[in-house]
């Protein structure tokens, strides 16, 4: 009688590796690091300026709206969500427009300040040597 060797055929795993290995490569190059993202806000200018490495909470101010963390806030609720923001961060940045009026900047401050935040920031641009 005669006997059948099977074979085994066994896959390689090298192409599988190539494929995932471009994927991560793919994702890694078109992922866009910044956390500045999708509200157009132009910064005032000081001299004085530097570069913070905490994350802190972030307070958007435009001519039109209010954004807490690139999450848009009616004024109504403002302390109310900056009050939720505190369980998570001690101090907050604030991002407001050159063109802001002092009188509306101030308001949001005093908000801050009553939503129990002792420390915030004044977000600028550095001046370009």
């Amino acid at each position: 009688m005669e006997t059948r060797r099977r074979t085994r055929h066994i896959m390689s795993l090298t192409p599988l590796v190539d494929v995932v290995f471009l994927l991560l490569l793919f994702f890694a190059l078109t992922l866009h690091f910044s956390p500045e993202e999708g509200i157009p806000v132009d910064l005032p200018v000081a001299s004085t300026s530097k570069k913070t490495e905490k994350r802190e909470a972030i307070l958007t101010v435009n001519q039109e709206n209010v954004y807490l963390n690139n999450v848009e806030v009616s004024a109504e609720n403002l302390e109310d969500e900056l009050r939720r923001c505190l369980l998570f961060s001690e101090r907050i940045q604030i991002r407001a427009d050159r063109q802001l009026a002092l009188e509306r900047l101030v308001t949001i401050i005093d908000s801050i300040r009553r939503a129990g935040f002792r420390h915030f920031d004044l977000m600028t641009q550095q001046v370009s040597q």
